[in-house]
């Protein structure tokens, strides 16, 4: 096996690069060509049926893995010489919980009135997530061994092969006889298509591969990972329940989920660069934990990389969330638009999460991310389940920037007392700076009536320009860090 690189600025830089140019590529014309154009095609009130059955089967998602995962990229950040043998049993493992979560999975859907052509297009759901769960496990074997750039093609892999199916699908005679099974069928092949790849490169990386259960370091491996299980199903419980309260709790229930699902696929969109970041952040400050090496700058310089482009790309984003919709959208503009709005509040919470929650994941803290996740679940269900018959899609949206701001204060809080951070003051006054003239400079730009696309793009220009001035992104250092092999730093 070879040597994990070391971590450097050049090196850190150089793969964040690479993963976000080819996701950039390609998951945005996946989202907005495919994605978009299928529930365009099948109406709000088909594709809003596939959308909250999606979000139904990512909440029992956990039963397919129980955390082994994110235990096994941890673990392999650490030790990298048990990458074969973890292998071959945790994929054993995650055989036998495929058809324990798929069995429960679809005896809760007939619990919750669910019918036969529901139930049908669930068990094809359920099935792409146990096939994204083991794409996902495969890869993490690759990012835990720093193979940033193999994981990096891998990650956009499925999604470029539904791209291929879905345009078949949707620009080809065979529209006439597309549905919403058909779609999802599709998404089953690009899937095992993936994981086929993904076996095939990591065997050549880690060496010949075979599936082994052994008992005794399966129920271990099960046991040291169930923390990590309850923080996914509780992550995923609050971030996915809006769309399942929306379903069940109004009368036009699956096409409400459309309505809400044509805000929320923008901010899906918009997720990919923090939790893409996240994904690198998780064995860096594993290797930087393990090594105990001072990663306070290294924390600076990931938080201000990741949080000042969001903010310059959610700020704009909620002052032209109409005309936006109405660009993408043929129904219920009015509807989403302001659900639009409110998601991308969120959307700056999560991205402080992800920085922050990775740093506690990476150190182990597991106990105090379920207590914080158990809190957000039962604040998101209260929330939920108050607004959402009151203000429909609109209450939903409102329950989740609630839950985000409360856990990111959450996690920054608990990470400043973990790790006895002092957070630098002249930053701190400048970022706060960088959040009031975002919005002052995009309803000024606004005003000017230049345009939607121009004035939209304007506006991130600006704030980003800004940051420059007030050197939160500090160009000569940022150019630095794909030359120079030291840990990266950014001073406030």
């Amino acid at each position: 096996m070879k040597k994990i690189p070391e971590v450097s600025n050049r090196f850190f830089s150089t793969n964040l690069f690479l993963l976000l140019l080819l996701n950039l590529i390609v998951k945005p014309f996946w989202i907005f060509g495919i994605d978009r154009s299928a529930q365009n095609a099948l109406g709000a009130s088909d594709y809003g049926l596939y959308y909250a059955l999606f979000n139904f089967t990512l909440i029992f998602n956990i039963l397919l893995d129980c955390g082994v995962t994110n235990f096994n990229n941890r673990e392999i950040s650490f030790h990298p010489q048990l990458a074969g043998k973890y292998f071959a049993n945790i994929l054993s493992i995650k055989l036998m919980l495929s058809v324990v979560y798929v069995a429960i999975t679809v005896a809760v859907a007939l619990g919750m009135g669910y019918g036969h052509h529901q139930l049908g297009l669930l068990f094809i759901l359920a099935v792409n997530q146990f096939l994204s769960s083991l794409v996902m496990f495969i890869r993490s074997n690759l990012n835990a061994l720093h193979h940033f750039g193999l994981d990096s093609v891998l990650s956009v892999l499925d999604k470029l092969i539904m791209i291929l199916l879905g345009s078949v699908l949707l620009w080809t005679p065979l529209r006439k006889n597309f549905t919403i099974e058909a779609f999802a069928v599709a998404q089953t092949l690009s899937y095992m298509a993936t994981v086929a790849v993904s076996l095939i490169f990591l065997t050549r990386t880690t060496g010949r591969l075979r599936i082994k259960f052994d008992r005794v370091l399966s129920l271990s491996m099960l046991k040291n990972s169930l923390p990590y299980a309850l923080m996914v199903l509780l992550m995923t419980a609050y971030s996915r329940l809006d769309s399942v309260v929306i379903d069940r709790l109004l009368l036009n229930g699956s096409e409400a989920a459309g309505i809400y699902a044509q805000a929320f696929r923008l901010l899906d969109a918009a997720n990919m660069l923090p939790f893409l970041f996240a994904s690198l952040l998780l064995p860096i400050f594993s290797g930087m934990i393990k090594q105990k090496r001072e990663f306070g700058p290294f924390l600076n310089f990931s938080f201000l990389l990741l949080v000042v482009p969001v903010v310059a790309i959610a700020i704009p984003t909620i002052a032209h969330r109409a005309p936006i919709i109405n660009l993408l959208y043929h129904e219920h503009v009015d509807l989403s638009a302001p659900v639009l709005g409110l998601l991308m509040i969120s959307y700056i919470f999560i991205s402080v999460g992800y920085v922050f929650g990775t740093l506690l994941t990476a150190n182990g803290n597991i106990k105090e991310l379920n207590i914080v996740s158990g809190a957000a679940v039962v604040v998101c269900l209260s929330v939920q389940i108050t607004l959402v018959p009151r203000f429909g899609v609109t209450g939903a949206a409102i329950g989740n920037m609630v839950v985000n701001f409360l856990v990111a204060v959450a996690q920054v809080t608990i990470s400043l007392k973990k790790f006895r951070l002092t957070p630098d003051r002249t930053m701190v006054f400048r970022f706060l700076a960088y959040l009031l003239f975002c919005p002052l400079a995009t309803v000024s730009i606004l005003n000017l009536h230049l345009g939607m696309a121009f004035s939209y793009v304007l506006s991130i220009a600006v704030s980003l320009g800004f940051a420059l001035v007030l050197k939160l992104i500090d160009i000569k250092q940022l150019l630095a860090t794909f030359t120079t092999e030291n840990t990266p730093n950014m001073k406030g």
